[in-house]
């Protein structure tokens, strides 16, 4: 590999941030759990609120209220407005759950609830938010990303039809390579779990323009599968984004956890 020296220089001029940054290695087990009691709920068609009439349902409602009323922001509530009053409880929890398991993805993306929304549910605990009036996860998961540009009404389509497939083709694992076969995960969400699932064996970089620069960086080509469908080859990819930064850390002469690059490579803003 022909890794930049400027980004060796950088690592040994910040040896201290590095170390600090190091130390604040996050929960990521927290995460991986609630990611894994959340893909039990959504691979199962007769969960007791995931259950496939109500998803079925949901999916109708959702999509035609997405099309409809646009004067109202809130996404949830319009959904909740068009779904029978017996099944509201049970879709503010499916929304509630999305919206948890998607912080890991990103962290900032839908945090502040109105009560309306809150569901009788003591699964996922809440509290008074910073915003007045509003409430919050009480135990946020630790996030990959702080913030990315997939929002709430991404996620929500995204995870509708990722259930879909699950439940079609009988997918039982999200954990390790089983993920590369979920074809309705982009290529960053599959990167994110595979990180999620082996945090020492996978690298903390899932968005394609931040490793086709981290390659750069490391004397890499970025390889694809097929650029047109933006699917690339994560595993090559990663195999050399992991041995890269095994040696850049060596040459600047310091111990670097592979999950510790989540945090140092946006800190030092090396990717930039």
């Amino acid at each position: 590999m022909n890794i930049s020296t400027k980004f060796v220089g950088i690592l040994a001029d910040n040896r201290s941030e590095v170390n600090r940054l190091i130390g604040l290695k996050p929960d990521w087990s927290q995460a991986q759990n609630r990611f894994d009691q959340f893909y039990r709920h959504l691979s199962n068609p007769v969960d007791t609120v995931w259950n496939a009439s109500t998803v079925e349902l949901l999916v109708s409602v959702y999509f035609t209220r997405r099309d409809q009323d646009k004067g109202m922001s809130n996404i949830t509530l319009r959904t909740l407005a068009g779904m029978p009053e017996n099944q509201r409880n049970q879709t503010k929890i499916i929304f509630l759950q999305i919206a948890e398991a998607c912080t890991f993805f990103n962290s900032s993306h839908k945090v502040n609830f109105d009560p309306d929304e809150l569901p009788v549910f003591s699964e996922i605990p809440m509290m008074p938010a910073k915003v007045k009036g509003m409430y919050t996860f009480a135990h946020p998961l630790p996030g990959l990303y702080l913030k990315t540009s997939l929002t709430f009404d991404y996620w929500v389509p995204k995870i509708l039809e990722w259930t879909a497939e699950v439940r079609k083709k009988g997918l039982a694992a999200w954990k390790g390579e089983a993920i590369l076969h979920h074809e309705a995960c982009t290529d960053f969400m599959r990167i994110s779990l595979l990180f999620l699932s082996e945090p020492d064996h996978h690298p903390p970089v899932a968005k394609a323009e931040e490793r086709e620069t981290l390659l750069m960086l490391l004397g890499e080509e970025f390889a694809w599968i097929k650029k047109s469908a933006k699917r690339e080859d994560i595993l090559l990819n990663s195999a050399k984004i992991v041995e890269g930064l095994r040696q850049t850390a060596k040459a600047a002469n310091q111990d670097i956890p592979l999950e510790a690059w989540s945090r140092i490579l946006p800190a030092l803003k090396l990717l930039k």
